[in-house]
């Protein structure tokens, strides 16, 4: 039996077996926000200062026979071909099988669960964009992807992408092109998270503690999530660390991988705060203990009567049992400053100070603690505090975020929300319904749904 497949330029008669080898993916998608380059030399963008990453001397390698190239598809200018050497250059050379012309991506990975890949509608740099073509007559409509080179703060996308026809002439030569695409503007379909570039270093962790007392970690938004622990009542993160209450009180450190074993701390406790370079743990009976360095360190008694603790950077704050807020910068043993009365909750980062009032003002310092305060909001029930961003909840349900100056202006990013986690250009948000939702990219990046059944949310300290 013979098989043809029409592509834009000629047809190719192939034996059935040749099916294997992939897709004739030379759909383009019709509209182009903003074209950064195109030509149907290589040269034409890297001559404009857009890398083509080597391809240029790899599009008609020979990778699994003859006329066969990345990813099992057709080598030459082909949009398959392109994104399995970019995915091959991040460190994923493809399967056994083929892929299949590019709207059949999505499918293939679906019937393929034992990859790990994900398919969602959130870009991340490294992902492949994928427009729909026709599952059910792909040779006469087979779609497109593209590679994602970089997610903007306003939620846009830059790819790259090869076999485009930017004219609509399909009887012309393919062409190579870095574009822009907005959200309103020829939008992929759907996002292939396969070797993201996303980072899979912890800056990215993340932790959700379930209402039955689960907790589950995570390095990045992608990563799968690991069971921590059970029977946890309270739990902290930071790049490097995961410190963890139980139910019982005793208290947990788990260093590196979230996959590494659990250290017991001390018992009889209450809260545990932990960074990269320090471990504080509030004792049931209000005495702050801090240890430096190595988690074997010893434990130095740092303050008696605390109600609330807080730690990031060189600095450490809490909020007394009379409802003062004290911060210390520097050593453990440097001295208190009181900072403000008839505080309920305080965050702090390297930089800044944040304390919520027990009337619901969202107080912060910027810079020294010596600074004055700055009343960024009323009306809250909740704070988080990074040197990039603020976030809160409104009493409303309300979360806001206020990325950059103190003195920008807030994004509502989500109603029906009861707590805010936020970490540079990450934001995370519990749901009254318990359900988490995480984006990264700052205020106008997609939400991606995370856990369900959640207590409490954590982003890196």
């Amino acid at each position: 039996m013979k098989i043809t497949f029409k592509s834009k330029r000629l047809t190719v008669v192939l034996v059935a077996v040749a099916l294997i080898f992939g897709s004739v993916a030379v759909a383009t998608p019709a509209y182009a926000d903003s074209s950064l380059c195109v030509g149907t030399s290589f040269s034409t963008c890297i001559n404009a200062g857009h890398t083509a990453h080597g391809y240029e001397a790899h599009y008609l390698d020979n990778v699994s026979g003859s006329g066969v190239g990345y990813w099992k598809s057709y080598n030459g200018h082909n949009c398959t071909n392109y994104v399995g050497y970019m995915l091959t250059q991040n460190g994923d050379s493809g399967h056994s099988i083929a892929m299949g012309n590019a709207t059949r991506w999505d499918n293939t990975i679906a019937a393929n669960p034992s990859w790990g890949y994900v398919v969602n509608t959130t870009p991340a740099a490294g992902s492949i964009a994928q427009w729909e073509g026709n599952d059910s007559d792909p040779n006469s409509s087979p779609g497109h992807v593209a590679y994602v080179e970089s997610v903007n703060a306003n939620g846009s996308i830059i790819v790259s992408e090869d076999n485009v026809y930017p004219s609509g002439d399909l009887s012309g030569p393919a062409s190579y092109r870095w574009r822009t695409i907005t959200t309103g503007g020829d939008w992929p379909t759907r996002f292939l998270h396969i070797k993201d570039l996303v980072s899979t270093s912890s800056t990215g962790r993340l932790a959700t503690l379930g209402a039955d007392g689960t907790a589950f970690a995570k390095d990045s938004l992608y990563s799968p999530w690991v069971n921590v622990l059970d029977g946890v009542a309270q739990m902290s993160v930071s790049a490097n660390r995961i410190g963890l209450v139980g139910l019982d009180g005793v208290s947990y450190v788990k260093e590196g991988s979230v996959s590494s074993p659990l250290v017991s701390m001390l018992s009889g406790v209450k809260q545990i705060e932990v960074t990269d370079t320090r471990i504080g743990v509030l004792a049931t009976d209000g005495t702050l203990y801090v240890k430096e360095g190595a988690i074997s360190s010893s434990w130095i008694t740092v303050m008696t009567g605390v109600a609330k603790i807080s730690l990031s950077g060189d600095r450490i704050g809490i909020v007394a049992t009379d409802g003062t807020a004290y911060v210390k910068v520097g050593s453990i043993s440097s001295g208190w400053v009181n900072v403000y009365s008839g505080v309920s909750n305080i965050d702090v980062s390297p930089s800044r100070v944040g304390i919520l009032t027990n009337t619901g003002s969202f107080l912060v310092k910027d810079g020294s603690i010596y600074t004055a305060w700055v009343t960024v909001e009323n009306g809250a029930t909740w704070i988080s505090v990074s040197d990039a961003t603020l976030g809160t909840v409104l009493s409303s349900g309300t979360a806001r975020v206020k990325e950059g100056s103190i003195y920008s202006s807030w994004v509502n990013v989500l109603s029906g929300v009861s707590r805010i986690s936020v970490y540079a250009d990450h934001i995370g948000v519990l749901a009254t319904d318990g359900t988490a939702f995480v984006k990264e990219g700052g205020a106008s990046a997609p939400w991606v749904t995370v856990n369900n059944g959640v207590a409490d949310l954590k982003l890196i300290q």
